[in-house]
């Protein structure tokens, strides 16, 4: 910590920096803080800032970006998008940090320390520092003791840990991709490395290293494992392209308009729109004058019909109402045609199993999953068991959150998490694990998306606003349609949310009259399917400004949500979950899982709409809250097929007694008497108390 604060950063001889581009006033997170301490602009790389969406996205066409090239690159505001297009355009890869391949302890130490170096918070604290310290009541000479004094004073060296802890954790997720993507592991003899033969190797203190500036990952789209998975996200692409060309064909309502007029060709209708003081305006939205009739029933997803999975509503209007690009089981089925011709058929017997998913991924066994989920031992108490019958360790738990959520140590947090946080205490420790600030910056920048949603009209307003509509029905969440409403136009404008996802999508571009490629569409890259608005509305339960429901929704999807709505073959992603599903099923419970087969049921069909919502819509909002806890804590969606499995084994003995497909849907709709802890615990660590053992 000392020698971090108390040394300089390197010169441009003897490290590379990633180019400086100018950034817009328009930018809420943009602060002019390098006038202010006469740091020189060249020691501020890009990737230290935190990114506004035009920052991120130059080539957006709803944002004006300054700098002297801007304007041969991007459309006027009077220009509009007109095509779709699957080819990206040329834009600087976002530099992440990662450890090369067999680092020590002192080599990661070091990169560490270059990152930090280059991180808005690194000059933060620095600054607050400089400014303690040419204080008259100080002594400069004893320095080394004072800097850790001062952090603590200022609550800083909390925030430090929590960087150090973010960075550490990217670090080990990119560890496996950066080594299969041209970088070379280190040379334990020379302790030298490179990168594709173009490496800079930079000496500190006698150590040579990489530069972390050159660790480019390859192009998102491009990096998956297996080709026919990536193929596959190709052709998904081309299909989500030609899906909305086809919808805004059918309603002549263009991919993008840059204002909304009154006098448009479809009647507007007045919304309803928080601001981020949570005050009620009202805003021009292109939507349909009826609301949805459709009423959503808990459950009744869970057992839909795929032809009847995203179709348009056009009850009350002559235009179909879309709620919604594409549905969970039209990606589903995308999912289980993928098929690797060397692994269709054991060479022995010729015979196809019994699961959807065709792709050979290595699940985890029990034994991985016990070590995984050692917190959720019933040896432990748990937050929505344990408090339901002992006062004294509700109160306990409650006092227990509220003294670690004052520290703001995120390890700390998250291990509370792991055991479930008390009602009362949820918000305040989501929003720290999530990122929520509710700083007046990142209210500034709810406000600008609002209004550019204002400001602008896409096709898939009209599907953000009949899927919320849809939400709105359920009788859980009707009283909060303006909050979700609101929190669904942010998101749909969020340009951040392309470039954070953990993992992402192959990205569709907007193309001008001219054919050139301008930016992401939609802004946040995330084609709008049915039922996302259903991930937002259990949020509204636990914050009450609009403000921190955003951001609490956004870093959530960002870190797992995204993962349950992208083709991929990477961990804890929809495929393997739903391999994770059927291999634990089968080998739990083989004459359950047949017995659904003979019934014409594939048990996925049901299970895979419970992962792809994370449940939302399904289980009840306590239970449902409960479990993200957990997945939050964990840092693992492998507790949704865990619960899925659970699920079916808990009503294992009246489906075996069943005999129509009817009824088995009506034994599945029903999620009044789950509680999500007492299921996880039995299946991971204590499967003889449900009689699964004989199995």
């Amino acid at each position: 910590l000392i020698h971090l604060f108390t040394t300089s950063p390197p010169t441009h001889s003897s490290l590379s920096r990633p180019s400086i581009h100018p950034i817009s006033l328009q930018s809420p997170f943009h602060t002019p803080f390098q006038q202010k301490r006469n740091i020189p602009i060249a020691h501020i790389p890009r990737s230290s800032c935190i990114r506004s969406s035009q920052e991120m996205h130059p080539h957006s066409p709803i944002h004006n970006f300054s700098g002297s090239n801007s304007s041969s690159t991007l459309p006027s505001q009077s220009q509009s998008t007109h095509n779709l297009s699957n080819e990206e355009p040329f834009m600087k890869p976002k530099r992440p940090f990662a450890y090369p391949a067999n680092l020590s302890d002192t080599e990661k130490t070091h990169l560490m320390k270059q990152e930090l170096r280059s991180s808005l918070l690194y000059w933060s604290l620095k600054r607050t520092i400089k400014g303690e310290l040419i204080k008259s009541k100080y002594s400069l000479n004893d320095i080394k003791s004072l800097i850790p004094k001062i952090l603590d004073q200022h609550n800083l060296k909390v925030k430090l840990k929590n960087e150090i802890y973010r960075l550490h954790q990217e670090a080990l997720k990119r560890q496996y991709d950066t080594v299969g993507s041209g970088m070379s592991e280190v040379d334990s003899a020379s302790g030298s490395s490179t990168l594709s033969g173009e490496a800079f190797a930079y000496s500190h203190n006698g150590s040579s290293l990489l530069d972390p500036s050159q660790l480019v990952p390859p192009t998102p789209h491009l990096d998956e494992p297996l080709d026919v998975v990536d193929q596959v996200r190709k052709n998904w692409s081309l299909f989500l392209k030609d899906q909305i060309m086809s919808i805004s064909h059918q309603l002549k309502v263009p991919l993008y308009v840059p204002q909304k007029k009154e006098n448009s060709r479809r009647p507007l209708q007045r919304a309803s729109v928080l601001t981020a003081d949570g005050s009620v305006v009202q805003a021009s939205s292109h939507a349909a004058t009826a609301s949805t009739k459709r009423k959503i029933k808990k459950g009744s997803k869970g057992v839909k019909k795929a032809d009847d999975d995203s179709a348009p509503d056009d009850t009350d209007d002559d235009l179909p109402k879309y709620t919604g690009v594409y549905g969970p089981s039209k990606l589903f089925e995308t999912c289980v045609n993928i098929h690797n011709s060397n692994h269709e058929r054991t060479f022995s017997t010729n015979i196809v199993g019994w699961g959807l998913i065709k792709l050979e991924l290595e699940p985890l066994s029990i034994k991985d999953l016990q070590q995984r989920f050692s917190d959720l031992d019933p040896m432990n108490r748990q937050v929505g068991l344990d408090d339901q019958s002992k006062e004294w360790f509700s109160n306990d738990a409650i006092n227990t959150a509220k003294r670690l959520s004052s520290g703001g140590y995120i390890p700390v947090l998250s291990k509370v998490a792991r055991r479930g946080i008390p009602s009362t205490q949820r918000g305040k420790i989501w929003k720290q694990l999530l990122g929520v600030t509710g700083s007046s910056k990142q209210k500034a920048y709810f406000d600008m998306l609002l209004h550019q949603w204002n400001s602008s009209l896409m096709l898939i307003d009209d599907m953000v606003i009949n899927d919320v509509k849809r939400t709105s029905d359920d009788e859980n969440y009707f009283v909060f349609e303006d909050v979700i409403l609101t929190v669904m136009q942010a998101f749909s404008r969020d340009a951040y949310i392309a470039e954070a996802a953990s993992l992402k999508p192959v990205p569709l571009f907007g193309v001008d009259k001219l054919g050139k490629k301008r930016s992401c569409y939609p802004p946040n890259g995330v084609v709008p399917f049915e039922g996302l608005s259903l991930l937002v509305a259990p949020f509204t339960y636990i914050f009450s400004n609009p403000v921190d429901t955003y951001f609490a929704f956004r870093g959530m999807y960002i870190k797992y949500f995204c993962r349950l709505h992208v083709i991929s073959s990477k961990p804890q992603s929809l495929i393997p979950l739903c391999k994770q599903f059927e291999y634990m099923l089968q080998n739990m419970h083989p004459h359950l899982y047949y017995h659904l087969l003979e019934l014409n049921i594939h048990p996925l069909d049901i299970a895979v709409n419970w992962i792809f919502h994370a449940f939302a819509g399904y289980l009840q909002v306590d239970q449902l809250l409960l479990l993200w806890d957990r997945v939050i804590g964990f840092s693992d969606l492998n507790l949704l097929p865990v619960l899925s499995v659970s699920i079916f084994l808990f009503r294992a003995k009246p489906v075996m007694q069943t005999t129509s497909q009817q009824e088995i849907f009506d034994i599945f709709s029903d999620f009044s008497t789950i509680e999500i802890i007492p299921l996880l615990q039995a299946f991971v660590f204590k499967q003889e108390l449900m009689g699964f053992s004989s199995y």
